[in-house]
């Protein structure tokens, strides 16, 4: 069928001195060959087992013997193997039927029956020349952009595992009533055997999910002055450039049934800090110019704080990593340049660590982890410490 899609942007020169820009734009993925016609191709899983309808499990809202909903579980698994005489219908309180180890088979395709994603993106700002005549002030230039996105129908596969834990309502919410035709459709993916009741294969194609919600601000200021200007008797001239990152909100519901959950201010997600800044102050004269860098990141949870909000992993402090670097041309047909990475030599952040204890600087000082080694993200965080660089460019 048709799928709408357009947009309606403004872009308004106030005067000299102010621009303002915004709009309205709702766009829509259509989903891709594979996600269509992927021909279904089947991988063997160890979920964390016993299943669900055996009587050993360990999962409390399946067919355990401290399940309040215990009758309702059981219900269901009868419903799932769909055969009123099978070896697990005989007797369910002790129904050890199937394989122990939690694995199960899965098998992947694609749905022709996806709907597009869609998305709705608001956005509005400016650009604010100064309007002051004044060498300090008269080459500054500021721009504002704030936006707000909401991504509807997300297309993804539900796994094996989370197919069973949401069909018996694990989180309490996802399908309270344990229905074979639960509201997030994963039940239908699971198929048992009807003789002996074990769990056979999940059908895991993909499928419109959940639901994404963010929304934030960018700003960027650019200045530039001469030194003399300045008032200093000095040549050359400076250039800064700033940008800063705010992020209010990145919710995101996985299931139609799920609650939508805050990533911002944690790594979920590859990481959704709260704001993030880059400077770079440039210092330019003749043929050469020498430029510092600057990338701050502040402290950031722990990607397990999105689920867990008591969850003893720790996210990472406030990160800090400067570069030098520097051109200079020679000629017209010579240029060279070079630079310092990671200046500083700063040690990457450790994250996904459990507990760290301080010691005593009587006992040797520095830290030891209590539970977990910890790791890092390299796409935040410099794992290579200081190095240097070197470019010649030959102009022919």
């Amino acid at each position: 069928g048709e799928v709408p899609t357009y947009k309606a942007l403004f872009n308004w020169e106030v005067n000299d001195l102010v621009r303002l820009r915004g709009g309205y734009q709702l766009a829509n993925r259509a989903p891709n060959i594979n996600e269509l016609f992927l021909d279904a191709s089947t991988q063997a899983l160890t979920m964390r087992g016993p299943d669900y309808c055996r009587s050993d499990t360990r999962e409390l809202s399946g067919n355990h013997p401290s399940n309040p909903n215990r009758a309702a579980a059981q219900a269901l698994c009868a419903a799932l193997i769909g055969n009123n005489t099978s070896e697990f219908s005989a007797d369910p309180d002790n129904y050890m039927g199937g394989r122990g180890d939690g694995v199960v088979l899965q098998s992947n395709s694609g749905n022709r029956n996806l709907r597009s994603e869609e998305g709705e993106t608001w956005t509005m700002g400016g650009i604010f020349r100064s309007p002051f005549q004044n060498a300090w002030l008269e080459n500054a230039t500021l721009s504002v952009d704030w936006y707000k996105a909401e991504i509807s129908d997300a297309i993804a596969s539900v796994g094996a595992q989370t197919s069973y834990d949401l069909c018996f309502n694990r989180d309490g919410r996802s399908n309270p009533t344990y229905a074979l035709n639960d509201a997030n459709g994963v039940c239908a993916n699971i198929i048992r055997d009807e003789v002996n009741g074990e769990a056979v294969q999940v059908n895991a194609q993909f499928q419109n999910l959940g639901l994404i919600k963010t929304s934030g601000v960018d700003v960027n200021l650019n200045w530039a002055a001469g030194l003399a200007d300045l008032g200093f008797n000095a040549p050359g001239s400076l250039a800064l450039n700033m940008s800063v990152s705010r992020l209010f909100e990145f919710k995101a519901q996985e299931f139609p049934t799920a609650q939508a959950l805050e990533n911002a201010g944690t790594l979920a997600r590859g990481g959704m800090f709260d704001w993030r800044m880059v400077t770079t102050l440039r210092y330019m004269q003749n043929n050469w110019d020498l430029a510092l860098n600057w990338r701050h990141l502040p402290a950031v949870d722990s990607a397990q704080k999105v689920t867990d909000p008591n969850t003893s992993i720790k996210g990472a402090d406030a990160y800090d990593i400067f570069n030098l670097t520097g051109n200079i041309n020679l000629s017209e047909t010579l240029a060279i340049s070079g630079g310092i990475d990671n200046l500083f030599n700063a040690e990457p952040e450790r994250i996904g660590a459990g507990q760290v204890l301080n010691i005593a600087g009587v006992n040797g000082g520095g830290t030891v982890v209590l539970n977990g080694a910890g790791s890092t993200s390299a796409g935040y965080y410099d794992v290579l410490g200081r190095r240097y660089f070197v470019n010649v460019k030959l102009r022919f």
